[in-house]
């Protein structure tokens, strides 16, 4: 990484950083509301084993948006706007792995046992480790779009 954009480029990393924690503490609120509100939880009607979908659906998601995005990168490789390219690919990655808490949350909701919305939990938290935004994530993501 060099040129006018390594500025940028750090800079975005940096807000990039915040948001991927921001994420990823949202995991142990999710986990908050659905234990304060799961009495409630456990009196609604039916009790739908859709914990499973969920969980197919959000590693789908989250494999599809890492996917798509590292294509995308590569197809605007040398274009202007690199750093931008770079942080919407991370932040795209964060909110499908995110997205598998919030299954979790609903699947808890609809009255699925807890082990399961805790499993959503966690592989929405392995997820969004993944995705960190590290220096070499970075560097990995910004060579396949700089070109």
């Amino acid at each position: 990484m060099s040129g006018p954009e390594t500025g940028q480029s750090e800079s975005g990393r940096r807000i990039a950083s915040v948001a991927h924690v921001a994420m990823l503490a949202s995991i142990a609120l999710y986990a908050g509301l659905l234990w304060l509100a799961r009495p409630a939880a456990l009196e609604a009607s039916g009790r739908a084993q859709i914990s499973s979908i969920l969980l197919a659906v959000g590693l789908a998601e989250y494999a599809g948006a890492t996917l798509l995005g590292r294509r995308l990168l590569s197809a605007a490789a040398g274009r202007p706007g690199a750093a931008d390219r770079v942080r919407r690919y991370f932040l795209i990655r964060f909110a499908a792995a995110d997205a598998i808490a919030i299954f979790g949350l609903a699947a808890g909701f609809k009255g699925a046992p807890a082990a399961d919305s805790a499993v959503l939990f966690g592989v929405s938290a392995l997820a969004l480790i993944a995705a960190a935004p590290t220096r070499k994530a970075w560097a990995a993501a910004w060579l396949l779009t700089s070109g």
